[in-house]
């Protein structure tokens, strides 16, 4: 007995060659990245791979210190460009924002930046509750 694939019961994903396992790992890929980016507003990155890969904030003295987070200015918007456009660094005690610093692996002596930047910054993001506060100094 032959089957015809257009025929065929099943999805048209299993027709055109894709494991049942598969879609579903990719379908749970996509919702977890959706859930876990819910509280952004998606945007596009307009630098290649190798410019802005990772982005940093000063490391805090304390627990109440500097934490990444998306820009409030910028929320509403969907431009497209670097990283550090739509990021800022957020002070939780004092409510000050500065700009975040980048890496990437195509920057001028990219390996010693990269350390000294890991030894005085940290990549860690803010906490719900310091989502909304605006910056006191804008």
């Amino acid at each position: 007995v032959r089957f015809k694939l257009d025929r065929c019961p099943v999805s048209p994903n299993l027709r055109m060659g894709i494991s049942a396992p598969k879609m579903l790992r990719w379908t749970l890929l996509f919702n977890v990245a959706t859930f876990t980016s819910s509280h952004r507003v998606l945007k596009t990155d307009a630098l290649p791979p190798g410019y802005q890969d990772e982005v940093y904030c000063p490391k805090p003295d304390s627990r109440e210190g500097w934490c990444q987070r998306g820009r409030l200015d910028r929320e509403a918007t969907h431009e497209v460009g670097p990283r550090s456009q739509s990021l800022e660094c957020f002070h939780r005690t004092n409510h000050t924002c500065q700009m975040v610093k980048t890496w990437g692996f195509k920057e001028h002596d990219a390996e010693a930046k990269q350390q000294e930047l890991r030894r005085t910054h940290h990549m860690s993001e803010c906490q719900a509750e310091d989502l909304k506060i605006p910056c006191s100094n804008r």
